[in-house]
């Protein structure tokens, strides 16, 4: 692949209300570049990372074997101390592959499916929100995550794929009945609001999907500098593409119950952000200028940890109300 993101991360923020207790809750999604099959050692940046977002909910693209997912786990993030995150299930298929991530203290996973196409799946995981003091006989809020990694490219037939591919999982998510706080993330590829990968995510399904930044032509306008999430270089490292930050490719979209509260979680305003990103480059990379938005490791871990697709973490921030 040639084309170069960077780490998107979107902050989902949990107060949970009715509970006599306040909690947060962080999604973050990354697409990581085929790993551990390029430059393993990149784990180390992905540590420096993750160790300072601290994500309750982590959504990687691009693990090519099972033990990718299990290195991430081991020397990323139940690093320093934290031994509470664990995985969902790893599943073959013929390309790359989606893994989430998450925080047991926080969180379980009680479900699991594959939403097949012609290119790569999409990973459907259900997660519920642990209440303190919960039951077997408990309510809680649920969460139903899908893992997104569209075809890149901006050729015809590329825009096709992509509008194929996510009608598919439109028509998936208006045959579940009982689904809330709906999150689509990931890799997208998408260039403008116009795109028919775009217009099947955000139209009318049974999910309603929400983007925050809001529909435009991304690519180049300086107007959605801040949410820039590619590419993090203007120079080749390890045969990595290059480019500056040009274009709008990770995202994080989520339904409309999540922007009233009506299923028990409501996003927080201003909690979406692409980490790493001050809104200070186009077509420059992300060291230069100086960029002093989070600590220096940090922008550095962003800067180098990819060898060819450089990906932005986006984060966002959910409340959650349990009555």
């Amino acid at each position: 692949m040639t084309s170069k993101t960077l780490l998107l991360g979107v902050v989902i923020a949990l107060s949970i209300h009715g509970a006599q207790a306040q909690d947060t809750i962080k999604f973050m999604t990354y697409n990581i570049l085929n790993y551990p099959d390029i430059n393993t050692s990149r784990i180390a940046y992905l540590k420096t990372i993750v160790q300072h977002i601290k994500p309750d909910v982590f959504l990687v693209n691009e693990i090519t074997q099972p033990v990718g997912a299990t290195n991430i786990i081991s020397q990323a993030l139940n690093q320093n101390g934290i031994t509470y995150y664990d995985k969902a299930l790893y599943v073959q298929s013929s390309d790359d592959e989606n893994m989430l991530f998450y925080n047991t203290q926080k969180l379980g996973l009680v479900e699991q499916n594959t939403i097949t196409t012609s290119l790569r799946n999409f990973n459907e995981y259900v997660l519920y929100y642990k209440e303190p003091g919960m039951t077997a006989q408990s309510d809680t809020v649920y969460f139903y995550v899908y893992a997104a990694h569209l075809k890149a490219g901006n050729t015809a037939s590329d825009i096709a794929q992509r509008g194929s591919e996510t009608s598919i999982l439109k028509s998936y998510l208006s045959t579940r009945a009982y689904a809330e706080n709906t999150i689509v993330a990931g890799d997208l590829n998408v260039y403008n609001n116009t795109e028919a990968a775009y217009i099947n995510l955000t139209g009318a399904t049974q999910a309603n999907l929400h983007d925050v930044v809001g529909s435009g032509v991304w690519h180049s306008n300086s107007f959605y500098k801040m949410h820039f999430t590619q590419s993090t270089r203007i120079v080749a490292i390890d045969g990595g593409a290059t480019g500056g930050m040009d274009d709008r490719f990770d995202m994080i979209l989520f339904s409309d119950d999540m922007q009233t509260g009506s299923k028990g979680a409501k996003y927080i305003p201003g909690t979406y952000r692409a980490v790493g990103q001050d809104g200070l480059r186009l077509n420059s990379s992300l060291i230069d200028p100086v960029n002093n938005s989070e600590p220096t490791n940090v922008i550095n871990a962003l800067y180098y940890i990819k060898s060819i697709l450089f990906q932005r973490m986006i984060c966002f921030t959910l409340k959650l109300m349990l009555m």
